[in-house]
């Protein structure tokens, strides 16, 4: 089966298929990422950010929502497991 979410330390993690199924309702802690970002994030990389956010981020590209990332000094921390990402 599929998870949607996971709690850590009392904030919850979306998965991919959560932040597919939560993402169009949600009003905050969405980062556009582009096209180039997308090839950078699904191979398992971090992304670098100037906007600021509070602990988990959903990630985003045009209307395709690519699951959830923690936010630290300035970047989002990629949190696809390694079976998913592309290699």
């Amino acid at each position: 089966g599929n998870y949607v979410a996971t709690e850590e330390r009392w904030q919850i993690r979306l998965s991919i298929e959560g932040s597919q199924l939560i993402g169009k309702y949600a009003k905050k802690n969405i980062l556009e990422i582009n096209d180039e970002d997308v090839k950078s994030w699904l191979k398992g990389f971090n992304i670098n950010t100037d906007e600021k956010f509070e602990k988990f981020v959903i990630i985003k590209n045009k209307n395709d929502f690519l699951g959830t990332g923690k936010y630290a000094n300035g970047k989002i921390i990629n949190y696809i497991s390694k079976e998913r990402r592309i290699r």
